[in-house]
């Protein structure tokens, strides 16, 4: 399927402002003077996607990803945020999508992307901290890489489709119901030994039918 980044190149400078606005009043969008930069940026996506038809909407405040939510009728989409952000709040497409995290990103917020359909995302060790809630219900995410010390509640509740997760040493703690309802849970990839692996706290709230795999080498 097409893929296609919806949230790149937000422009800040009044030339590629007045440019973009150019280029959507040029297709027949409506794109009143006032109208935010980000918002543009979404726009001139929207038109040049092709085959795929989805509409975008996010907002942009002090390096956070404060939303971005895409409707579209079919297709794969990819999300490719500005090398600006530094944290997710939220991300919230209903299709199956990839996210491109860059490695300005250092937090996922909690409930960033609640009930979303990521499918595919690489998580950089820059990011040190994954909030409460932050995968609850994404039932198309299959694997997952987690490279912070802490696991909240609810982290990754209710995804039912994940298989596979790969976790960082710096692990200490996993809290009650972070996997609650992962029944397809099947190999933890951990880079440390079976006794680093013991000394976690809540080691045991990782679904019990799962193999865990020890001395894990990331490529």
């Amino acid at each position: 399927m097409a893929q296609h980044s919806i949230i790149e190149n937000i422009h800040r400078n009044t030339e590629d402002w007045f440019a973009v606005k150019a280029a959507v009043r040029g297709k027949g969008v409506d794109c009143p003077d006032d109208t935010p930069t980000a918002d543009v940026a979404g726009k001139v996506e929207e038109i040049q996607s092709g085959g795929v038809e989805f509409s975008t909407d996010y907002t942009v405040s002090q390096n956070k990803l404060i939303l971005a939510t895409v409707d579209a009728i079919e297709g794969e989409i990819t999300l490719s945020l500005p090398d600006g952000i530094t944290e997710i709040r939220g991300c919230s497409p209903k299709i199956p999508f990839t996210v491109v995290i860059n490695s300005n990103i250092t937090t996922i917020s909690g409930q960033a992307f609640m009930d979303s359909g990521v499918e595919k995302i690489n998580i950089p060790p820059s990011v040190t901290s994954i909030g409460s809630q932050a995968f609850y219900g994404c039932q198309k995410l299959k694997e997952i890489n987690i490279p912070v010390e802490r696991l909240y509640a609810g982290t990754f509740s209710g995804c039912e489709s994940l298989e596979k997760i790969y976790v960082s040493k710096k692990l200490t703690d996993i809290w009650n119901d972070a996997f609650l309802n992962c029944g397809s849970l099947k190999d933890v990839y951990y880079e440390g030994t079976q006794e680093e692996w013991q000394q976690i706290n809540g080691y045991e709230n990782v679904p019990s039918g799962a193999t865990i795999h020890y001395n894990y080498v990331p490529e």
